[in-house]
C-alpha cells in the first residue's frame, strides 16, 4: 500500500498498518499473515516448528537439548540479527572439544521460503529422505523449520481442517 494510505488508516484508528513497499510475494515470502481461501493449497509457514539457535561465537560445549518443543538435534546458526549462516546437527558437536558454533557447523544449509506450497516440500523431503528443512524470511532470518511426517517432534496440525 501506497505511504499515503497508510497514513490515511493510521489517521483513521487502525493500529496494524504496514507500508510494505517490497509488495505481496515478499509477504508472503516472509511468513507474514495472510488468509488462506478455503479448500487453498497448504503454504510452508502453516506447519512451522521451533528450532533451537545458537550465536555463531557461541560455545558448543554449551549446547543442551533443552527445548522440548524444538526438532531434535538440531541447532540453527544465527548472528545477532537472526540470520541464518549454518546449522549443528548433535554428531557435529563431537569431536570439536570448546569450539565455537561458526567452526563446527555445517555451512549454508538448506532453506526455503514460507510461502512455498507445503506438499510439494513434503513431497521432496520423502524422495531425498531429508527429516527437516529450515525456513527464512527473503532477507534470510530464520522462521523455523518443516519437519517430515515421521520426525519425532511430528507435524503440527493443519489449520484449515
Amino acid at each position: 500500500m501506497s505511504p499515503r494510505a497508510a497514513g490515511r488508516l493510521t489517521r483513521l484508528g487502525f493500529t496494524h498498518v504496514y507500508d510494505f513497499v517490497a509488495g505481496k510475494a515478499d509477504w508472503l515470502a516472509a511468513g507474514r499473515p495472510t488468509e488462506r481461501a478455503a479448500g487453498g493449497e497448504a503454504l510452508v509457514c502453516e506447519a512451522l516448528t521451533t528450532v533451537a539457535t545458537c550465536l555463531l561465537d557461541g560455545s558448543i560445549s554449551d549446547l543442551a537439548d533443552t527445548d522440548a518443543d524444538a526438532v531434535p538435534g538440531i541447532w540453527a546458526v544465527i548472528d545477532a540479527f537472526g540470520v541464518v549462516h549454518g546449522r549443528l546437527r548433535r554428531e557435529n558437536l563431537t569431536g570439536h572439544g570448546d569450539t565455537t558454533a561458526e567452526l563446527a557447523m555445517e555451512i549454508g544449509p538448506t532453506t526455503v521460503r514460507a510461502d512455498e506450497p507445503l506438499d510439494a516440500l513434503r513431497e521432496r523431503m520423502k524422495r531425498r529422505d531429508v527429516d527437516h528443512v529450515l525456513v527464512t524470511s527473503p532477507e534470510g532470518y530464520l522462521l523455523g523449520a518443516v519437519t517430515s511426517p515421521d520426525s519425532p517432534v511430528g507435524v503440527p496440525e493443519d489449520p484449515a481442517g
